[in-house]
């Protein structure tokens, strides 16, 4: 089965599952990527092996006018020092971890999209298997820190990988933008100024109690990408307050379910409430810096959806006061549609990082 497809400056690339007949063409990428850029750090004693990663829980390739160009796999376990370190950051038990590994891609298609469609690839397979997402990189390779970290990931801290017959290799340890998060001890980043998310009056959070890796005292939001039939994507301003472009969203409220609560807000903060969950994207854990949200409420969950309108739009900009229900406007908001690829520019970055996920939710309508 065909996955998602990258279009850059060159050809057109698609993903797919890989097969046993792939596995020639990724030696011989592997021994490319070698040869011109040291990876992997550690030379195994079988190339081969090290790239089709027996064990695997997923492997997928990028195929390009039938040639295999990438490569990424999902696999169950990593080195003892990276998964007790990500055990430990995100108080997630080994056996919901799932390691993203073996990203490889050609030369002549990098910078292409090609490399983020995979990751992305794997992040869905990891999340559909119910895991945590996490990764491990050389701290030397900054061309891959980069790529992880414009995509969204993470990094929870380094580790020192101990090596047979070799010196220890230093890396960096990273969870991803889809995973089951943190207990508040990862490093996962702030929100910009400006969270009137949580602004004054706002609604008492669900402690989600079956969920037992969380910290209990966590501000649950359920945050809504909603996109209209043509694949564009709902965003707003603030009218009141300057607090950046953002999508709807707010607290959860107790005995209230992440799924009712994001179709209310979208009610209340926009005036749709003709929107259809699609599914949902994932959950991850941010901190505000003090001050930017009430006192008390910087930890915070987000809990992320996809939904979708099922005919187009009444209007292309609208405003909308914010009463929640009652008679006072809480806020007042500007909505406009936008490109999805131009979401991922002016949103926050703690909104920024599920815009992949709505790329492949669009791509694998439910």
């Amino acid at each position: 089965m065909e996955g998602p497809t990258a279009v850059g400056r060159t050809r057109a690339v698609h993903v797919r599952r890989r097969s046993d007949d792939d596995l020639p063409a990724l030696r011989r990428l592997a021994e490319s990527m070698l040869q011109r850029d040291g990876y992997p750090p550690r030379v195994p004693h079988d190339l081969g092996r090290f790239i089709a990663a027996p064990g695997a829980l997923a492997a997928f390739v990028a195929v390009s006018d039938g040639e295999v160009v990438g490569h990424v796999c999902v696999s169950p376990s990593g080195s003892p020092e990276v998964l007790d370190l990500a055990r430990r950051a995100l108080g997630v038990p080994e056996q919901r971890l799932a390691v993203v590994a073996r990203l490889v891609v050609a030369r002549p298609h990098r910078r292409q999209g090609t490399a983020r469609t995979l990751l992305a690839e794997a992040l869905t397979e990891v999340l559909r298997l119910g895991r945590t997402p996490v990764l491990d990189v050389a701290t030397h390779l900054a061309g891959a820190i980069a790529l992880y970290e414009r995509a969204g990931w993470r990094r929870l801290g380094q580790v020192s990988v101990a090596i047979s017959g070799a010196e220890p290799l230093d890396e960096y340890v990273y969870v991803g933008p889809l995973g089951l998060a943190a207990d508040g001890r990862a490093d996962v980043g702030d929100e910009r100024a400006g969270d009137a998310g949580g602004g004054p009056g706002v609604r008492s959070a669900r402690r989600l109690t079956a969920m037992a890796g969380w910290h209990p005292d966590c501000y649950q939001r359920a945050i809504a990408y909603v996109t209209d039939p043509s694949g564009r994507l709902l965003v707003f301003e603030h009218l009141d307050v300057a607090a950046g472009t953002q999508v709807p969203g707010g607290g959860i409220h107790v005995g209230e379910s992440a799924e009712e609560a994001v179709l209310r807000e979208l009610a209340e903060e926009s005036g749709l409430d003709s929107a259809l969950v699609v599914r949902k994207l994932g959950e991850a854990w941010n901190r505000s810096e003090p001050g930017n949200v009430p006192a008390g409420l910087e930890e915070q969950i987000q809990h992320a959806f996809h939904l979708r309108l099922g005919d187009a739009p009444r209007h292309e900009r609208w405003e909308w006061e914010e009463r929640s229900g009652g008679d006072v406007v809480e806020h007042r908001h500007e909505f406009r549609w936008i490109a999805v690829d131009e979401a991922e520019r002016v949103l926050w970055p703690s909104q920024a990082m599920w815009v992949d996920a709505v790329r492949l939710s669009l791509r694998h309508p439910a």
